[in-house]
This record gives structure tokens, C-alpha cells and sequence, in this order.
């Protein structure tokens, strides 16, 4: 016979652990606190956007400003601009794989330089004049920059990131029925396979209000903000 004093040490032979959560003793999965939600992270659309907009942006102004910054870049992106995202889409899963890194990789750099053309054309035709009166004015760079460089080129700023928001869709498209196992384009893929021909205009019907929405808010964005501009 066991001791009783082992029995009452003991209790019924569960682990301790076990004890403090009967659910892993049946093999379920510890619950978490209700209070702690998992960290949302943003989509690939819009993180691809943002990054692309950003470097687009900054490396247009620098182009567009610098002569000899733009002899050097210029070629290099005259040489991508060619390449589409959807011929890269094999690439990017090799080496990223079938997930959210790739998307986001591919609409990042059909924004990039999409955004980087409309912002170097905008900010190369910005009169010289204008900078040569700031200049001997006594305003300091920072100050040419955000009172006259800014302002000129805003309208075409403005029109490369509606520009920007609709190759990103594109991009999101050509990443989804490349590389994707989740998506609105792989849905797409997948009810073309079976003919589904009612859920495939449902799904090009949310990619077209998606894209007009997208557009209506940056086009209301910009009446605001850059309001001196007749576009």
C-alpha cells in the first residue's frame, strides 16, 4: 500500500502544470489572456506603397535638384523602368518565398519608380530662377527646399502618388497570381480554374471600387493640402 502522506503529496498523479491548466492536460493549447491581442501588421499593399512612395519620393527630389546625381541615377532607372513586377515575381519567391515579404518587396518597387519619374520631372521644372532669387535672398537649403521646391513641385508630387496607388494594385495583382497562397488575386486564380465566372467579376469588381476609393481620397488629400494647383 502507498503511504497516505505520499497520496496527499501526490493528489491524483497530474503534473503540476496540469494542474494549474487542465486544458494541456487534454491536449488542448493553452489559452491566452483576453486582454492581449496579437500585433497587427500591415498589409503588403499598403506597406509596398508606403516604402515605394517614400524612396521614390526622396530620390526624385534629389534627382530633380542635382544635376549630377541625376547623370548617375537616371540610367539605372531607365533600365529598370522596363522590367515589370510581374517578371520578377520567379525571383522574389526563390528567394523570399510564397508569403507577404515578396508582395511587399514587388509593389514597393513598381511604386518606387513610378513615383520617381512623375516627382524628377516635377522638380526639374521648377524655374531656376525661383531658386536664384531664394539663394540671394540669404534663405538657407532647408528653406528653399520646403518654401519653394515644395510647393512647385507639389501638384506633380501629388499626381505620382495617385499614379503610385494604382501600380500598386497592379503589382499586388501580378505578386498574388504569381506567388501568393492567400489573396484577392489568387482568389481570382483559383474560381478561374473552376470556371466560377460569378466570383471572378465579383473580384474584379473590388479591385475596380478599391482603386477608385484609393484615388478619390488622395485626390481629396491633395485639394486640401495643395490647393494653389488647378489639377
Amino acid at each position: 500500500m502507498v503511504p497516505a502522506r505520499l497520496v496527499r503529496r501526490g493528489g491524483s498523479g497530474t503534473p503540476a502544470h496540469a494542474r494549474r491548466d487542465p486544458g494541456r492536460a487534454r491536449g488542448q493549447r493553452p489559452q491566452r489572456h483576453p486582454g492581449r491581442r496579437p500585433r497587427r501588421q500591415p498589409g503588403p499593399c499598403r506597406a509596398g506603397f508606403r516604402a515605394g512612395a517614400l524612396v521614390g519620393s526622396a530620390l526624385g527630389f534629389a534627382t530633380g535638384y542635382l544635376p549630377r546625381l541625376s547623370a548617375a541615377v537616371t540610367p539605372v532607372v531607365s533600365f529598370l523602368r522596363p522590367i515589370p513586377a510581374i517578371a520578377l515575381v520567379p525571383l522574389a519567391t526563390a528567394w523570399f518565398g510564397i508569403g507577404e515579404t515578396a508582395k511587399r518587396l514587388l509593389i514597393a518597387y513598381a511604386v518606387l519608380l513610378a513615383v520617381w519619374l512623375y516627382v524628377h520631372d516635377g522638380v526639374s521644372r521648377v524655374p531656376v530662377s525661383h531658386l536664384r532669387a531664394a539663394r540671394s535672398l540669404g534663405a538657407p537649403l532647408h528653406r528653399r527646399f520646403i518654401e519653394v521646391l515644395l510647393p512647385a513641385a507639389a501638384p506633380a508630387l501629388l499626381a505620382a502618388l495617385r499614379y503610385g496607388a494604382s501600380v500598386a494594385l497592379l503589382a499586388l495583382v501580378a505578386a498574388e497570381l504569381g506567388g501568393a497562397d492567400s489573396g484577392l488575386a489568387y482568389r481570382l486564380q483559383v474560381d478561374g480554374q473552376f470556371l466560377r465566372v460569378d466570383r471572378m467579376f465579383a473580384g474584379l469588381l473590388v479591385l475596380g471600387l478599391l482603386g477608385v476609393a484609393v484615388d478619390l481620397v488622395l485626390a481629396s488629400i491633395g485639394r486640401r493640402l495643395v490647393h494653389w494647383s488647378t489639377s
